[in-house]
């Protein structure tokens, strides 16, 4: 290993690595020359000498998911989410960054936008794809082995609680009792728009569970009739799909995941009344759809929530998710005073621990321990 002078004035380290690949690098100084002959000598000396390399995260990012693609067992599902942090959020970011210059600031600069946009739950999952990008370009180059892992060491956004659902759900989150009854006024009797808000706003249902809804769930001749969750419609491979769709996705009727999940909820009679009517036109579909389109197929979440938003502009409320029709139904029984294992119970949440830290904004507590305090205490010396 030696530092040389060129003809051209710069200065040349040129030496072997520990698997005796030859490395040639030029500096404009011999200062900048010798530091890195000093620091590529310890290295190569204790094995973890990395060449340096031009690849960007894009780079590596689009080799770990090719990899993951070959390997057996992993979910569609799962694997669309992942193309999904790659596509929109890691490439936009990090793409072109060379993987060897990113620092943990780079990794924590890119999750406050993700945050930003979206969630600091979505910037926290997507930072957990790219922290896996980072192990494999240690384990196969072009970053060193036992290094440090920038993603990995990136501070996490701090979330209010872990749900399933959501971070805590303030007020101005939720509508109103009067802006939910104006957004059911805003519709037709008896039509789609209606009914998704009916079995948010009124039941509780998540959105795959909503657009998953069949006939068979529930009996409408019945004296009383239930709404029962027992199927939720999820994203799976077009091959043996319920629902195929473009290029290699499709949709399924899948189970729900847990038991709390499957649950069965007093029928508001307003929905009974619109699904009798909506009944009459329903497109008719082997798996008895109840928001099937004119083609029989399943709504799309983008075309329901589009319906929502038209609702909103007619009835002049604020535009929300189609999931702020859920935290809407539990905040508004909640504030009704209904027990709170109850309103965990019509959630389908796995714990009532969860329902309480979502909601807690909207549970009244009437304890006078406070107020009772310094006269009971008083009270024992007198």
């Amino acid at each position: 290993m030696a530092v040389t002078r060129t003809k051209t004035g710069r200065y040349e380290v040129d030496f072997r690595d520990q698997n005796h690949k030859r490395i040639r690098k030029t500096f404009d100084t011999k200062k900048e020359a010798d530091a890195y002959h000093e620091g590529s000598h310890v290295e190569v000396r204790q094995g973890r000498f990395i060449r340096e390399s031009k690849e960007t995260i894009g780079e590596i990012a689009d080799l770990w998911m090719e990899r993951k693609k070959k390997t057996a067992g992993y979910r569609f599902k799962t694997l669309q989410n992942w193309g999904i942090h790659i596509d929109n959020y890691i490439k936009p970011e990090l793409g072109n960054l060379p993987i060897q210059r990113a620092t943990i600031k780079d990794c924590e600069d890119a999750s406050l936008t993700w945050a930003a946009r979206t969630s600091g739950n979505t910037a926290n999952i997507v930072l957990r794809t790219l922290t896996a990008i980072f192990f494999l370009a240690q384990r196969y180059g072009p970053l060193e082995q036992n290094g440090v892992n920038v993603a990995e060491q990136a501070e996490r956004i701090k979330l209010a609680t872990e749900d399933d659902d959501d971070g805590d759900v303030l007020p101005e989150d939720v509508y109103t009792e009067e802006e939910l009854g104006k957004l059911v006024y805003a519709t037709q009797p008896g039509t789609l728009d209606r009914l998704l808000i009916h079995l948010g706003g009124f039941c509780g249902l998540r959105i795959g569970e909503i657009l998953g809804f069949t006939w068979p769930a529930i009996d409408l001749k019945a004296a009383e009739p239930e709404v029962r969750v027992i199927k939720n419609l999820v994203s799976s491979e077009k091959e043996g799909a319920d629902f195929p769709g473009y290029g290699n996705t499709g949709r399924s009727l899948k189970d729900p995941k847990s038991k709390k999940s499957r649950r069965t909820l007093p029928a508001p009679r307003e929905l009974v009344h619109d699904l009798r009517l909506w009944k009459l036109q329903c497109p008719q579909t082997p798996q008895q759809i109840v928001m099937a389109t004119v083609d029989g197929k399943p709504l799309q979440t983008n075309a329901a929530q589009a319906m929502l938003d038209a609702a909103c502009e007619r009835a002049e409320v604020p535009r929300r998710t189609l999931h702020r029709l859920r935290h809407t139904f539990a905040s508004l029984l909640l504030q009704r005073g209904e027990a709170l294992i109850d309103v965990s119970r019509a959630l389908g949440h796995r714990d009532i621990g969860v329902t309480s830290k979502v909601y807690a904004h909207f549970i009244e507590r009437k304890s006078t321990a406070i107020q009772d305090l310094a006269s009971s205490v008083l009270a024992k010396i007198k």
